[in-house]
């Protein structure tokens, strides 16, 4: 589960994007992206689309939203990359966070 980074500059990003599955990370990527942002997007699986954008500055896997470790792993990854923006790729990745929020 570790994060494959793109570019020479890659260890720096701006946003932690959740759901690398959904249209929604991807549409995030993309406009994170294009606005000169550069993400890192976290999918469950590596065929996760947003993962493979252009605009994926880095990728990484790990657990789904609900899913047991998936905040450890926002924290680990905000811990490497940090400080920056958590952007949940769907709705139900709120939860998850709101509930380790004091934790990360």
């Amino acid at each position: 589960m570790g994060v494959r980074p793109r570019g020479a500059t890659a260890g720096r990003v701006d946003a932690l994007i959740t759901e690398g599955e959904s249209r929604t990370a991807l549409a995030g990527a993309r406009a994170l992206g294009r606005a000169g942002l550069r993400p890192l997007v976290l999918g469950p699986r590596r065929d996760a689309a947003a993962l493979w954008s252009r605009f994926t500055a880095a990728r990484a896997t790990g657990p789904a939203p609900g899913a047991p470790g998936f905040a450890e792993r926002i924290g680990a990854l905000a811990a490497a990359h940090g400080p920056l923006v958590v952007h949940p790729g769907q709705e139900d990745t709120l939860d998850p966070l709101s509930a380790a929020m004091d934790a990360l």
